[in-house]
């Protein structure tokens, strides 16, 4: 039983490995029709949340890799905390 026990633990740490590697891929997300609002001043608004958030959020890091994330915000709206989008601030990689 403790054989099985280690056993479990290895796979499962192994497939931890295997699954954050593959996020460096950008073909494991999903495309999202979310809106993206640039504010042209470093500032995003993520029309999205959730699953669908971090899939457009993943896609915009991918598809710009000179830009650095800094900072990011819920846009909290209603009384009872629930998220509507996300407020996003990038910088210009410093090279």
């Amino acid at each position: 039983m403790k054989k099985v026990g280690i056993m479990v633990i290895l796979i499962a740490t192994t497939m931890l490995f295997v699954e954050c590697n593959s996020s460096a891929d950008n073909d494991n997300v999903r495309t999202v029709t979310t809106s993206i609002t640039d504010y042209n001043n470093g500032v995003y608004y993520f029309n999205s949340t959730e699953e669908d958030f971090g899939n457009e959020l993943s896609s915009f890091i991918y598809e710009h890799p000179e830009m650095e994330f800094v900072s990011m915000a819920p846009d909290d709206a209603t009384a009872n905390g629930y998220t509507l989008g996300y407020f996003v601030v990038f910088r210009s990689r410093v090279k």
